[in-house]
C-alpha cells in the first residue's frame, strides 16, 4: 500500500511539475488562475445585459423622433424597432392610427385609406405616406434581427483544448471539479 502511495505522489510531482511548465510557456501564474474564477460571473452578468438590452430595445419608442403629417396636420412621432407613437406618450396615437398609445409599424404600412396624392402647394404631402413606415418596419426588423443573432451567438461555446491540454494545467484532470464548474468538458 505504501508503494502505491508513493506512486500517486511521485506522479502528483510530475503533474504539478508539468503544470507550472505550461503555464510558464504561456506567461500564466498561479495567481492568473484564480482571476479566472471569476468568468462565470462576468459573462453571466454580461448575458443578462444583452438579454435586458433586446428586449427593451423592441419595446422603447426612443429610436427616432420626427414629424409625421396627417390630414395636414403634423404629430410628433417617436418610433420604436416595431412601433410608432404619436405624442410623447402617446396621446395623439388614438387619432392617427385608432390605437392607443402605440401604433404597429406594419399597421402603418399597409395601410390603404392614406391618400398618398394629396399635397400641398409647395409639394409638400398632406400624409405621411405608407413607404415611409415601412422603410422603418424593414429597419427595425434588420436591427432586432442583428440584437438576436448577437444574443445566439453570445450561446454558442468554443470547443475546449484538448484533454492533455487540460491535464497538464489541472491536476485533477479535463473533467475535474474546477473544470465543471466552469462548465467546460473534454470532448
Amino acid at each position: 500500500m505504501d508503494k502505491l502511495q508513493g506512486y500517486a505522489q511521485e506522479a502528483q510531482q510530475q503533474i504539478l511539475s508539468a503544470r507550472s511548465t505550461a503555464l510558464s510557456k504561456v506567461g500564466l501564474t498561479e495567481a492568473d488562475l484564480q482571476k479566472i474564477t471569476m468568468l462565470p460571473l462576468i459573462s453571466g452578468i454580461a448575458g443578462v445585459f444583452i438579454i435586458i438590452l433586446v428586449w427593451g430595445a423592441g419595446a422603447t419608442p426612443a429610436w427616432v423622433k420626427g414629424t409625421a403629417m396627417y390630414q395636414g396636420q403634423p404629430f410628433e412621432a417617436h418610433l420604436s424597432l416595431t412601433d410608432v407613437q404619436f405624442g410623447a406618450s402617446g396621446e395623439d396615437s388614438q387619432t392617427v392610427c385608432g390605437y392607443s398609445p402605440k401604433c404597429s409599424l406594419s399597421f402603418m404600412c399597409d395601410r390603404t385609406d392614406i391618400p398618398v396624392d394629396v399635397i400641398y402647394g409647395n409639394n409638400f404631402p398632406k400624409f405621411t405616406p405608407p413607404e415611409v413606415w415601412c422603410r422603418a418596419r424593414a429597419a427595425g426588423a434588420s436591427t432586432l434581427s442583428l440584437l438576436w443573432c448577437a444574443r445566439i451567438s453570445r450561446r454558442l461555446r468554443v470547443p475546449p483544448p484538448p484533454a492533455e491540454t487540460l491535464a497538464a494545467v489541472w491536476p485533477d484532470g479535463p473533467n475535474g471539479s474546477r473544470l465543471r464548474r466552469w462548465g467546460v468538458y473534454a470532448w
